[in-house]
């Protein structure tokens, strides 16, 4: 599998589980790497480690459902939080802001992947390199 099949195929998984407990390990035993290479593959792509990105993502959504009717609770729990104290203490340490505050003004746009074209220069390694012969006396 070509890493930027692996990279769509984590971060779509992702979306779709942010509700279990989403690891390292187990995203890598999944799709078949052991979690240091997983996890190389993955910084090196994104720019963000596996678990920062996961963290990020759901904060993402949350940031969405807060735009709607939902209470804060069915949003921790629906993200895989196990206390609403969990979930505002985490959304604070990246917005800085309570989610009762954050929901005066929330976004109602849904979150968009990561577009991945960027991989495709990168997949040959470099500058291409057409020789030539040159005949010298």
């Amino acid at each position: 599998m070509k890493n930027k099949e692996l990279l769509e195929q984590t971060l779509i998984y992702i979306d779709k589980n942010l509700d279990k407990h989403l690891t390292l390990e187990m995203l890598a035993e999944k799709y078949g790497y052991s979690p240091y290479h997983f996890s190389r593959i993955f910084s090196w792509a994104l720019g963000i480690s596996l678990m920062n990105y996961v963290n990020k993502r759901k904060m993402e959504y949350a940031c969405f459902y807060l735009s709607t009717e939902m209470k804060i609770i069915d949003i921790a729990l629906s993200l895989g939080f196990e206390t609403h104290s969990g979930f505002s203490k985490s959304f604070k340490k990246i917005y800085h802001c309570s989610p009762e505050s954050y929901r005066l003004h929330a976004s109602k746009s849904k979150p968009e992947l990561i577009d991945l074209n960027h991989l495709d220069r990168y997949a040959l390694g470099g500058i291409i390199m057409k020789p030539r012969i040159i005949e010298q006396d």
